[in-house]
């Protein structure tokens, strides 16, 4: 969600057309007359029109396309919004967030499927100075669609080395390196009747111990699976350290098998184990 910051932005402004809206009890009009009408008493679909009536007589107001952009996405209408932001980019000339979000209205346009146009534009997005983050962003998602999981890694990675300290994305990019490296679930009590009449702290006690377990079991093997569970594990429950210490041992292990090792430097960018915020 960080990445897309257009998705972010459009619920704000239409909840502010929403604070104007009109009441049941006022009859209906022609649609003619309701786009002539000052904004108050309109709902969403009839300010989108009337902007889409305007720009019929001004196709060349670029900032009207690229209003109505993101608004179309939120209301579904990807082929429009495809047609939206190109609009945009011919009338006010390419950006790198014109870019990325001209290729977002493509994804969407084609059930999330990443086309070789649509990686072009989101290329040409993520090396403009300054790169578009979301062009970035859905580069990684390209690479993860073609089954380079490392590659994909390595994208997020380094958005996370260049992001500027505070920058609201950061935490986005973190969360999704962890659905990357896919960790299996930490393991809860069995026993849920005996651990639910248990204290927070008796029952947190429990959870330790299950993961005591299954690092003890470990040392005899195991696979990347429990390996990533047992270092996300460590990270919540014991620390920084005791999850480095474990990390360290599963590179060790799986140094031999890149996906492996990919999904272990995801998950300890994601969990703030390496890079920033470490």
């Amino acid at each position: 969600a960080a990445a897309v910051a257009a998705l972010v932005v459009t619920p704000a402004v239409a909840l502010g057309f929403y604070g104007a809206l009109g009441s049941p009890s006022v009859s209906d009009r022609p649609l003619a007359a309701r786009r002539a009408a000052p904004p108050d008493g309109r709902n969403v679909e009839e300010l989108v029109a009337r902007v889409e009536a305007e720009l019929k007589k001004n196709p060349n107001d670029g900032r009207g396309w690229m209003v109505l952009g993101p608004v179309y996405l939120r209301l579904g209408r990807a082929e429009e919004a495809v047609a939206a932001y190109a609009n945009a980019i011919r009338v006010m000339g390419a950006t790198p967030d014109l870019e990325a979000s001209l290729g977002e209205a493509m994804m969407a346009r084609d059930d999330g499927a990443i086309s070789a146009e649509t990686r072009a534009v989101f290329e040409r997005a993520a090396n403009a100075e300054p790169p578009s983050v979301k062009g970035v962003f859905y580069l990684a998602r390209a690479a993860e669609q073609d089954g380079d999981l490392t590659g994909a890694v390595a994208r997020l990675k380094g958005m996370l080395a260049k992001a500027p300290a505070g920058a609201p994305y950061v935490q986005g990019v973190k969360g999704e390196l962890t659905r990357l490296a896919a960790p299996p679930a930490i393991p809860m009590p069995t026993d849920q009747e005996a651990a639910a009449a248990k204290t927070p702290q008796e029952r947190m006690q429990m959870v330790r111990g299950m993961v005591d377990r299954l690092e003890e079991r470990l040392k005899d093997g195991g696979e990347i699976g429990d390996w990533l569970r047992l270092v996300q594990s460590r990270a919540v429950l014991a620390g920084a350290d005791s999850a480095r210490a474990s990390l360290a041992e599963a590179r060790r292990r799986f140094a031999s098998d890149p996906r492996a090792a990919a999904r272990l430097d995801a998950l300890a960018a994601g969990v703030g184990l390496e890079g920033q915020g470490a």
